[in-house]
């Protein structure tokens, strides 16, 4: 698709630049948000191939600025998840440039992990959406939590697309047992349902105050009774309704 296909380009042209001496041109973490976004507002529709080439290290010793994206790790399959993936390993490459390489320049912010989850929850008949976002959620919380960072507190806009990728996962594996390919569904099932009430106790835990009335939150809630009331979640169902009698 071309809004992938000119991200990417953009990158390159960005890292070209700034390995020639550009210093300004040097692409930061709101530059990664963007090329993740445009893997995220594809994602779940038909694939092409992206090929693009690799950079080299940089002088300083950091990955440049191109390398999390490569022709490897780019180039789309027939597999319309593979959007989510590698928006994933854009993430990756920046939490490892910025924890391991000290790299400030491209720091993970909640939108770069809302991105990807976002990525995951449009993608179509994603079995791992749900259990790849919640992932990114607890990465998050830690974060946070180990540091008192407020860019890697999550939202109730962030747990709601966590709990829209686990719709996906629901979806996808609904219609796998319709045809046959999935015996036991019910494990992912309950998985569902305690990751829900997990990220709604947190997310309530690290709300400051006023938070929980505004208009997020109650759109978060109800994302969460849509995903209980879709496995059957009697339980699920009565807390997730106790939450929004408490905002109400």
């Amino acid at each position: 698709p071309a809004s992938v296909e000119q991200a990417i380009q953009m990158l390159q042209r960005m890292a070209s630049l700034y390995q020639l001496g550009y210093e300004s041109v040097r692409p930061n973490t709101f530059v990664y948000n963007s090329c993740m976004n445009a893997f995220a507002k594809i994602a779940g529709k038909p694939s092409t191939d992206i090929i693009h080439e690799a950079a080299d290290n940089s002088e300083d010793g950091h990955a440049t600025p191109g390398s999390p994206v490569t022709a490897e790790s780019s180039s789309a399959s027939s597999d319309d998840s593979n959007y989510a993936e590698k928006a994933n390993d854009i993430l990756e490459w920046m939490e490892e440039q910025y924890f391991v390489q000290n790299n400030n320049h491209v720091k993970p912010s909640v939108i770069s992990y809302s991105t990807v989850i976002n990525a995951y929850a449009n993608s179509k008949c994603l079995v791992n959406a749900g259990p790849a976002s919640s992932v990114l959620f607890q990465r998050m919380v830690e974060n946070h939590v180990l540091s008192g960072d407020e860019e890697w507190r999550p939202n109730a806009i962030v747990v709601d697309a966590v709990l829209r990728a686990w719709l996906t996962t629901i979806d996808a594996v609904k219609t796998e047992a319709e045809k046959g390919g999935l015996d036991d569904h019910q494990e992912l099932f309950a998985e569902a349902s305690s990751q829900c009430r997990s990220m709604l106790t947190q997310t309530f835990m690290l709300y400051h105050h006023g938070e929980r009335r505004n208009k997020s939150a109650k759109m978060m809630l109800d994302a969460a009774l849509v995903l209980v009331t879709s496995i059957d979640d009697a339980d699920g169902i009565a807390f997730v309704s106790k939450l929004q009698r408490s905002i109400a």
